[in-house]
């Protein structure tokens, strides 16, 4: 005789009867995806919109200034400057999970964390294609750069910031992560700043092949980074 096996089934509570027919009953507030989806919009924090029309305001400043010397490839460089700081941004929205915390409690949520996380990130991500293409445009239009290259000098710097901050904020909690991401958008906006400043000549194909490598390790790391956080990384301890 199995001692253990009996004592399991033993003191093991009974199947409970019409538990799916218990629950549909129960009234609660009926929330389609759609409408979810939508109300997730009021929880984007107001800085992250106020700086996407900074950023777009700041871009249009720039070619509107008639200063020979920042017409062309060095008013792109300025414009591509600015993105790092909403990569960040839009980094932070998405992690909030982990970086307060909450990925215990949102597990336990309606919708998964997973789902959450990818609704912000699909607010967050069509905002931030509304930015980058309004600065691509922009440059596009009012440089003699073109639009093709303007948006791949754009990019990249945005990609991979970003992609940077979803691995901090995927590892760190609170200030710290914050402190480590806002760290690197500064380093990227100001390097390329002192890059173009410098007057370096460096071979188009160059720059542009470079850019390209940026824009694929950026959306590269983005993807693996997104799958931890949406899998809540520090709550199960996953820190590599």
């Amino acid at each position: 005789m199995n001692v253990k096996k009996e004592l399991c089934e033993a003191f093991s509570p009974p199947e409970p009867k019409g538990k799916e027919k218990f629950l549909n009953a129960l009234p609660y507030p009926k929330l389609s995806f759609s409408q979810f989806v939508f109300s997730q919009i009021k929880y984007i924090r107001k800085r992250v919109w106020v700086v996407s029309a900074m950023i777009v305001a700041a871009a249009i400043c720039t070619v509107c200034f008639k200063n020979p010397k920042y017409i062309g490839l060095p008013a792109v460089w300025i414009i591509s400057s600015l993105t790092p700081f909403l990569a960040m941004l839009t980094a932070s929205e998405i992690s909030r999970s982990n970086i307060y915390g909450m990925t215990e409690l949102e597990t336990a949520c309606r919708f998964s964390l997973p789902q959450l996380t990818g609704v912000r990130t699909l607010i967050l991500g069509v905002a931030s294609f509304a930015v980058i293409a309004a600065l691509t445009v922009i440059s596009g239009i009012f440089t003699p750069v073109g639009i093709a290259k303007a948006g791949i000098y754009i990019l990249a710097p945005f990609l991979l910031v970003n992609g940077i901050s979803l691995s901090v904020f995927s590892r760190f909690k609170g200030h710290e992560g914050g402190y480590i991401s806002g760290g690197a958008a500064l380093f990227v906006s100001v390097w390329g700043i002192l890059w173009q400043a410098s007057q370096v000549k460096i071979p188009e194909n160059i720059c542009n092949n470079f850019c390209i490598a940026l824009c694929i390790f950026g959306t590269v790391t983005i993807i693996f980074n997104m799958k931890k956080i949406s899998n809540g990384a520090n709550y199960y301890g996953t820190h590599t």
